[in-house]
């Protein structure tokens, strides 16, 4: 019975041991969002640490047509301006018109061409008036879609320009000369601000788990578990995964002990 004992601490014991591969905080996957022809990849950069440009997709025709729908916005906004300056103007000498029709109608003596004509001046008035407020609002709604467009224009360049910014470069997936398409793999990279171990736990690891200490290497430490699944996993079905976040201390890709006691 005493060996039989010794046996069962030792399996114990054993069980809340976890060997886990240091990995990357987070590892993306960079796609393409838009089309064109790959003009420059930096391959020389896979395998570091990358603070700038790694790919560009070629926008020499949105670059064209941004800089046309900036010219067309200025003119029309011209336009917009010269119109807003005028619509006053009109206003006031279709009231000066109405004005002068109904008082004229009123006249006796004013004979019934001349109220034609004053009442013909009148409707001119109005609808150089009417005419001039809608061509405004055309104007508005044109600057609009053109500002929308070039939103849309800056944000398709802007997506043709692969940046890093300190990231891992892992590996690029497109040199020069490839054709890129939305939902293509362009590059794969890390985040390597921290590291994230993760190992499964049985249900007896979990019970108080809140009490208990991660160690290390052998080491204890301050660490808790940043995540830990509700359900079993669904491939180590009899244990629940557990991520731990901490600083990149130990070299990534190797293995380390980890245990829950």
């Amino acid at each position: 019975m005493r060996w039989f004992f010794v046996i069962v601490v030792t399996l114990a014991l054993k069980a809340s041991e976890h060997y886990t591969k240091v990995e990357p905080l987070e590892r993306y996957t960079i796609k393409s969002s838009v089309s064109g022809k790959i003009v420059w990849s930096d391959l020389e950069a896979e395998g570091q640490i990358v603070n700038k440009e790694i790919i560009k997709i070629d926008s020499k025709i949105d670059q064209k047509e941004l800089e046309n729908a900036i010219k067309t916005r200025q003119i029309t906004k011209e336009s917009l301006e010269l119109a807003e300056e005028i619509l006053p103007l009109l206003k006031e000498n279709f009231k000066r018109q109405k004005y002068y029709y109904q008082r004229l109608s009123k006249t006796v003596s004013t004979s019934q061409n001349q109220k034609d004509l004053t009442f013909s001046s009148m409707v001119s008035s109005k609808n150089q008036y009417i005419s001039t407020k809608d061509k405004i609002l055309s104007l508005q709604r044109q600057i609009s879609d053109i500002d929308f467009k070039i939103e849309m224009l800056r944000d398709r360049i802007s997506k043709k320009s692969i940046n890093l910014k300190n990231l891992y470069l892992y590996r690029l997936f497109v040199k020069k000369g490839d054709y890129a398409t939305p939902a293509k793999p362009l590059a794969l990279v890390d985040d390597l601000s921290r590291a994230k171990l993760t190992i499964f736990l049985s249900k007896e690891e979990l019970e108080n788990i809140d009490k208990k200490s991660i160690y290390i290497q052998g080491k204890k430490t301050n660490l808790k578990f940043s995540k830990i699944w509700k359900e079993a996993d669904e491939k180590f079905i009899s244990s629940y995964k557990a991520e731990i976040i901490l600083e990149p201390k130990y070299r990534f890709s190797t293995l380390v002990k980890v245990e829950v006691k």
